[in-house]
Formats: C-alpha cells, sequence, structure tokens
C-alpha cells in the first residue's frame, strides 16, 4: 500500500496490522488530550505512540512508509525490532502474543526456503542447536513454518555481540577478555561433548547479556 498521507491512514494501517488495539489508543489520546498534545502528522503520531511504547520503532517506521503485512507470525509472534542478519537469514525481536514472553526469531529467506539444500541445512541447524542445553549456549524452543516462512525460535539475550562490545568501548584489560573467552570456552566443550562443531567462531557470534553472561550464536 502506499504511504499514509492522514493520520486516519496511519491508524487504518495499524488496526490492519494487527499492532494497534482501540482500547490502548484512546486511553493515550486521552492522555494528550489533557496534556494538550495533538499529532498534525502520520510521523508525529507514530513518535507518540513509540513514547507510549505502543509501536516500537521498527513498526513504526514499517506502518509509515505503508507496510502493514506480515507483524503477526503463525498467530502466536508479535513482530517487534529487528536485531540483525547473517547468512542463513535476518533474526527479529519477537513477542509470544499469549505468552509475553520476549524471544529471537531466526527467519530463513523465502528464496532460500525454496531450495530444498538451504531448508534442509536451515531444519539442520535447528536440529542441532535443540541436543544442546548450557547456559553458554543460545537455547532454541521451537522451529516452525507459517506457510513459506520457516523460522527456528531461539532464547532472546538481552545484550549485544562481542564485536560491538569492544567497537563501542575499545579493549578490554585482560581479565575480562579471558572472563569471556572462558566462557566461550565452555559452551564450546558442551558443543563438543555432544559431537558437534561450530566452524564459525568470532566475536559476532559471541553475544554478551546485561549481567556478562557469554552465550555462543550459531
Amino acid at each position: 500500500m502506499p504511504a499514509p498521507t492522514t493520520i486516519d491512514g496511519f491508524l487504518e494501517l495499524g488496526f490492519k496490522s494487527g499492532l494497534l488495539e482501540r482500547e490502548s489508543l484512546d486511553a493515550a489520546r486521552s492522555t494528550w488530550s489533557r496534556d494538550g498534545i495533538l499529532p498534525h502528522t502520520p510521523q508525529e503520531l507514530a513518535d507518540l505512540l513509540i513514547q507510549q511504547g505502543l509501536l516500537t520503532h521498527f513498526q513504526a517506521e514499517k506502518l509509515i512508509a505503508g507496510r502493514w503485512r506480515g507483524f503477526m507470525i503463525s498467530n502466536k509472534y508479535r513482530l517487534l525490532e529487528r536485531l540483525g542478519a547473517g547468512g542463513m537469514g535476518a533474526v527479529y525481536l519477537c513477542e509470544h502474543i499469549l505468552m509475553g514472553r520476549k524471544v529471537a526469531l531466526k527467519i530463513l529467506p523465502v528464496q532460500q526456503a525454496e531450495d530444498p539444500a538451504s531448508l534442509a541445512r536451515f531444519y539442520r541447524e535447528a536440529r542441532a542447536v535443540a541436543r544442546l542445553d548450557h547456559p553458554n549456549i543460545v537455547r532454541a524452543y521451537d522451529i516452525d513454518h507459517d506457510d513459506k516462512l520457516h523460522f527456528i525460535v531461539l532464547e532472546f539475550v538481552d545484550g549485544c555481540n562481542l564485536h560491538d562490545f569492544v567497537r563501542r568501548n575499545g579493549t578490554m584489560i585482560p581479565a575480562r577478555a579471558a572472563h569471556y573467552i572462558r566462557q566461550a570456552a565452555l559452551g564450546l566443550q558442551h558443543a563438543h561433548e555432544a559431537g558437534l562443531v561450530h566452524r564459525d567462531i568470532k566475536p559476532g557470534n559471541l553475544l554478551i547479556d546485561r549481567q556478562g553472561i557469554v552465550k555462543l550464536l550459531d
């Protein structure tokens, strides 16, 4: 659909997408009216909805561009943000609609899903991760598909990868580096004991959560 040019047009997309609920929107509008806030453009409304926690930046950007489909996956997961991308697909932060739990969905691009070899590799990866259960490895909860969309449901790690951490904060002191290396080695040892080899260990595949726990990815 074309990008909305009016507030009503933006709201129509928001309702069609399943992201906006009339009750929550009415409550937000009451607050704005009380505070004398009146959005005049779709972008101003989107910014207010982000501030109220009714939309994420990712969701608002898509609606502003006229894109409203694909936010609900398998009628179970609501798409919140894009976390990153790799050779086997993009990873999105999602929320389980009924449970309210945040998870990471690794989604195989549709073009690769049409290739039997790529699809088989994707499912092999899911089965491999499912065999592992260790605090230093990202856990896999499920694998599923929604029509042509195939995805792995992974543990969401609230943090960043080691590559980005060093890029933002600079060289680590040896003690901290050794602490992270030790955790990665423990995760690898668990995988090796299960007969698996990672084959792509690098800072970008080491996630660090807010408690300083390292988790192997991919």
